[in-house]
């Protein structure tokens, strides 16, 4: 008896006669298989700096999309030695494979060739040999920059009003090595002076740009009319795996405060006479419109003759309060001179005398 077969009919019977039964149709599928290569490997700094996987299968399951899953292990650190993979990768329909790029990270850490694992994991298909492949990353030899900050203008100060232009101070955050590529550096603000209120708001990031050696960081004071007294602000280079720090890492700059100062005198026009045994004259120090009763200040006469003023040049009465005695009578005749009111060292005002005969 003889009898064929095929996916649909069965022919059965003898030399002389057979039959044709008709059977149902069934498909038969066969799991495929899915595997690795190992294809290149990377090199930091390299034209192409990446590795390449390639994911491969066979069987039935061309004919579908499928997604394959896989582990990532090994020494190199991702994120930091390689950019994110995402640990499935998808094989279009009626095609036989694709590829998982592993794209390095030229972090300019001196480091030996580290490693990337890629092991294929359970999903809808039969895991294949080989499942688990090496891919390596080169160092390219670069090494760590130092980087350094300085104070570059370490004295900054205020307007005397909001329409004049603040003295800047200026941190230089500096590198030493390779300048190729481009730097992030980070820093940390403190100090008695507040970031965005005393002084223009920094963000705490600095890029050094490629070719560049250094990048400046300005502090730029804002005028705010309150009398507070001289402040600092002080930048602290943050650690990063991108470079090693040198020297302290940090700096300060000193933020002058400018306060409109007025002087009101107990009398106006001075006018005295030689026959004035002595002649007290009172001069008060006003920060911004108000009594300054915190600034030390000083007097001197100038431009007068000998012994006018000059046995008392300015007695304090308390902080921002100077009298001055006219002690007039050493030589007769007219003559002017002046009171000059001092603070800090500088010259706020001159009181002009009139010395009548």
């Amino acid at each position: 008896m003889l009898e064929i077969r095929n996916a649909r009919n069965t022919f059965s019977g003898t030399s002389k006669a057979c039959s044709v039964e008709t059977l149902e149709p069934r498909l038969l599928f066969v799991a495929g298989e899915v595997w690795l290569s190992h294809l290149m490997n990377a090199q930091e700094g390299a034209a192409d700096p990446r590795a390449v996987i390639e994911v491969m299968r066979n069987g039935d399951l061309q004919s579908q999309t499928i997604t394959v899953n896989y582990s990532v292990s090994g020494t190199a650190v991702s994120g930091l030695d390689y950019q994110a993979l995402s640990g499935s990768i998808t094989i279009p329909a009626f095609q036989d494979d694709n590829y998982i790029n592993i794209w390095s990270i030229n972090d300019i850490v001196a480091e030996s060739t580290e490693t990337v694992v890629i092991a294929i994991e359970s999903g809808s298909y039969t895991i294949g040999n080989p499942s688990s492949v090496t891919a390596y990353i080169a160092d390219n030899g670069d090494t760590h920059p130092e980087v350094t900050i300085t104070a570059l203008d370490g004295m900054a100060a205020e307007t005397d009003s909001e329409e004049e232009s603040a003295n800047n101070g200026v941190f230089r955050i500096s590198r030493s090595g390779p300048t190729s590529q481009a730097l992030n550096v980070g820093y940390t603000l403190g100090g008695t002076a507040t970031n965005g209120s005393d002084y223009d708001t920094l963000s705490g990031a600095v890029t050094i740009s490629s070719g560049a050696a250094y990048s400046d960081v300005v502090i730029a004071p804002i005028w705010d009319g309150v009398a507070e007294g001289n402040e600092t602000a002080t930048a602290t280079l943050n650690s990063s795996a991108g470079y090693q720090i040198g020297g302290d890492g940090n700096a300060s700059i000193t933020l002058q405060n400018k306060v409109k100062y007025t002087i009101t005198v107990s009398e106006s026009p001075v006018e005295i006479n030689n026959s004035d045994p002595g002649h007290p004259i009172t001069m008060m120090l006003y920060a911004d419109g108000e009594l300054d009763t915190t600034t030390a200040v000083t007097t001197q006469i100038a431009g007068g003759v000998a012994g006018d003023g000059a046995s008392q040049p300015g007695a304090p009465n308390g902080a921002g309060v100077r009298t001055v005695t006219i002690t007039s009578g050493a030589a007769p005749g007219p003559r002017t001179f002046g009171i000059v009111f001092k603070v800090g060292g500088s010259t706020v005002r001159t009181i002009f005398v009139n010395v009548d005969s």
